[in-house]
């Protein structure tokens, strides 16, 4: 058995009236045609729905079971529209980001707060892992942006950039070689050269992470070949054993602000400064999207 709104509608307004051609003025239609309507529903469903008399019609025992149905699926529908309204114009929806846990403290708790003041009922959901997982969910549809840094832009994904992300290098601030180090009149740090840490201890992260990646790069663009390194896959770890003197370590620039260090740590470019990773908001290209999607991407650029 299938009952469409329209058909639905019928029944409830003349349950309502109890008469033919006050429903049918209601409904728009014809006294005759809301008649044949009735009439083959009925048909189809083999039971009497109105008892009918000569200017008043009386919904069945049948027929109450039918419409008190009809009312609620008339609700369900009337909620389902009002909703579909609401997610239209951005008022409630769900957004589904992703991001390093080295970069969400720096901004997605400011984002946020500006976000949810404007779209108190968007259920927002944060997914905090490395980037081939973050990416992979956003393939498969379970993220719809993901915060991040990235070397190579692949054409399935729409970007913003939101700044330019070097390597750094961290130093103890009583390092010696720090005195060699030049400042560069465009750049956020001062660069040093990896020659000048030449039988240094260089704390480096595990390979497959992306900064392992670009102090490879930096590696060889000096032709450096480290004689002495010490791995981690913890970013601050390496920091904060920079900061005691122990090596020196890595980060990238879009870090510093969220590293606290128990001592002191001094950062440098390295390396090619050509050669940096794009900081940008990451999502699938061809995919329609609220209104609220694009103005959380525009306050997390503010806060960049």
């Amino acid at each position: 058995m299938f009952l469409d709104l329209k058909t639905q509608k019928y029944l409830c307004v003349l349950a309502d009236t109890g008469n033919y051609q006050q429903a049918a003025k209601k409904l728009f239609t014809s006294q005759p045609n809301l008649s044949i309507q009735i009439k083959k529903l009925e048909d189809n469903l083999g039971v009497q729905l109105f008892y009918r008399s000569d200017k008043h019609v009386l919904p069945t025992y049948c027929g109450q079971l039918v419409i008190a149905k009809c009312r609620e699926m008339l609700k369900l529908d009337t909620a389902l529209e009002m909703e579909m309204d609401r997610y239209k114009r951005g008022i409630t929806g769900m957004l589904r980001v992703g991001s390093y846990l080295r970069i969400s403290p720096a901004i997605l708790p400011q984002t946020l707060g500006l976000f949810l003041k404007k779209y108190p009922q968007v259920d927002v959901r944060i997914n905090e892992n490395h980037l081939q997982e973050l990416k992979q969910d956003l393939k498969n549809g379970r993220l719809d942006l993901i915060i991040c840094n990235q070397k190579f832009l692949e054409p399935q994904f729409d970007y913003v950039q939101l700044k330019k992300d070097h390597l750094l290098l961290c130093l103890s601030p009583g390092d010696p070689a720090i005195g060699k180090a030049a400042h560069l009149p465009e750049y956020d740090f001062p660069y040093l050269s990896l020659k000048e840490l030449q039988d240094y201890r260089f704390i480096v992260q595990l390979p497959g992470q992306i900064i392992r990646t670009y102090t490879d790069d930096a590696f060889n663009f000096e032709k450096l070949h480290p004689r002495n390194m010490f791995t981690t896959s913890n970013i601050e770890t390496a920091v904060q054993m920079a900061g005691e003197g122990i090596g020196a370590a890595f980060c990238m620039e879009s870090y510093v602000r969220n590293i606290h260090t128990d001592k002191p740590v001094n950062y440098f470019l390295v390396g090619d400064v050509n050669n940096y990773a794009y900081f940008c908001i990451c999502y699938l290209k061809n995919r329609e999207h609220p209104p609220y999607f694009f103005d959380f991407i525009n306050m997390v650029q503010s806060v960049v």
